[in-house]
């Protein structure tokens, strides 16, 4: 099963466009990693991918609302920083808690921060 960027994502902005495109493709990969319990070291990869991309991400974002004097751009910073800090500590917990478990916990946080930011908190900014 892969998550997909849909229209109603679209924040306006073709480059964030793309980044969350990207996003979601490099989910997938983790997703796919989980999928078929590929080794450990497989999902540390992906894992290092994502967060790697996304840390480019927020930077080109929190750049962009700087630009356009977004009101919440603190806040939205706080919530890309818990994004990293929580990709770590799964990061760390896969090798040194039951892997399934941590494998779980991770797929359902990542399916459901990326879309809800995407949708409820990115849209906040959105261009027509």
């Amino acid at each position: 099963m892969d998550l997909e960027w849909t229209e109603e994502m679209s924040v306006g902005v073709d480059a964030l466009d793309d980044d969350h495109k990207t996003l979601f493709k490099l989910l997938n990969h983790v997703l796919h990693t989980h999928q078929f319990l590929k080794a450990a070291d497989t999902l540390q990869e992906a894992l290092e991918a994502l967060a790697s991309y996304a840390n480019q991400h927020f930077a080109r974002e929190e750049d962009f609302m700087a630009e356009i004097d977004f009101p919440g751009l603190d806040a939205h910073k706080q919530q890309h920083a818990f994004f990293i800090e929580k990709i770590a500590t799964f990061r760390a917990q896969i090798e040194d808690i039951d892997p399934i478990m941590v494998r779980i916990s991770l797929i359902l946080f990542l399916m459901d921060w990326l879309t809800k930011h995407i949708l409820t908190q990115d849209s906040q900014y959105k261009r027509p």
